[in-house]
């Protein structure tokens, strides 16, 4: 079976279970990532939890809810290809070695190839010769932009001063193809969350070792 939860727990929480988390940051993506959730679920055999924050939830906003706006595209290529996952009640040894063998080898990269093919991480503002990337998840990512609008910048005036800017839906598991391709070309990268670096923290695990990885 799957399923979605909406717990109010930590991002490391999610971390603990392998379960992949979406971080809604507007009344928009609370419908498209509750979508995707569902079928990023199925697609790869985990829990998927969408981590929900107060302004988010007691938000006031305008979203669309044409049927067709979000048309999931499945993506079973990562891991091992064949069956779907299909949970049992075998959970003691030898059937657990076999279960994390599969949560980690086959499920999770399934999760991460799903959020490829669904831009659930993508980039808002692309700039070939950035000199600075800035990473958010969530509300966070909402509050860049508003202090963006603040400081007068707009896209071509971030493009002009040599920023490039990503929008992460997945902020579990990190997508390190992503990442590093994100972090390209880039002398620094500044990840903007809340209070504890956790997706900071795994850009530096998707950059190190990584030729010309820029300053996180």
């Amino acid at each position: 079976s799957s399923d979605l939860t909406l717990p109010s727990a930590s991002e490391a929480a999610f971390a603990d279970f392998g379960m992949p988390v979406l971080f809604p940051g507007s009344v928009q993506d609370v419908l498209d990532y509750g979508r995707h959730g569902f079928e990023l679920s199925r697609a790869s055999g985990l829990w998927a939890g969408i981590k929900m924050v107060t302004n988010v939830a007691d938000a006031v906003g305008t979203a669309e809810v044409d049927p067709r706006r979000i048309v999931p595209r499945p993506a079973l290529n990562g891991g091992e290809p064949g069956e779907p996952h299909r949970p049992h009640g075998n959970l003691l040894a030898p059937y657990t070695l076999d279960l994390e063998r599969s949560l980690f080898e086959v499920r999770i990269p399934r999760a991460i190839a799903y959020a490829r093919a669904n831009g659930l991480n993508r980039v808002t503002v692309d700039n070939d010769s950035a000199w600075l990337g800035i990473a958010a998840a969530g509300k966070p990512y909402f509050d860049l932009l508003q202090a963006f609008e603040d400081l007068g910048l707009g896209d071509d005036d971030l493009r002009r001063l040599g920023v490039r800017v990503l929008k992460v839906g997945m902020p579990y598991p990190l997508d390190q193809v992503a990442g590093r391709e994100f972090a390209t070309g880039l002398e620094e990268l500044l990840v903007v969350e809340e209070k504890r670096p956790f997706l900071e923290t795994q850009f530096k695990e998707a950059l190190y070792g990584a030729p010309g990885a820029p300053r996180v």
